[in-house]
């Protein structure tokens, strides 16, 4: 997994912190669900939070129901590493998480 690829060769967040900000100040990424969802991505975001050097606190099982409005993820980590963590998890959660949700749904339809 290349990280670097969706995070992008410069962040105009951190870049506008500028000086005056410390990127390495201790943070916390909490990821809650829009609606209903089935989990996907448990090994994604674990192997972005292990090259990151963020901690994983809180993470959704595979599989695993959420209602709107859940905590499905919560990382620990430096400020410039949660914000890369961030971005990468947000798109692939993004998509992981509908194609799961999508195909429960459709596999609940189609039981007689």
């Amino acid at each position: 997994m290349i990280i670097s690829d969706d995070v992008g060769l410069i962040d105009l967040t951190t870049e506008l912190l500028g000086d005056d900000f410390n990127l390495q100040t201790p943070s916390i990424l909490r990821i809650f669900t829009r609606e209903n969802i089935v989990f996907s991505g448990e090994n994604f975001i674990k192997d972005i939070a292990r090259r990151l050097e963020c901690e994983v606190l809180k993470l959704g099982k595979n599989g695993q129901n959420f209602s709107q409005n859940s905590e499905i993820c919560l990382l620990k980590g430096s400020f410039l590493n949660i914000h890369k963590a961030w971005k990468v998890s947000q798109i692939l959660l993004e998509y992981s998480v509908k194609i799961s949700t999508y195909t429960n749904q459709m596999a609940q339809k189609s039981k007689p």
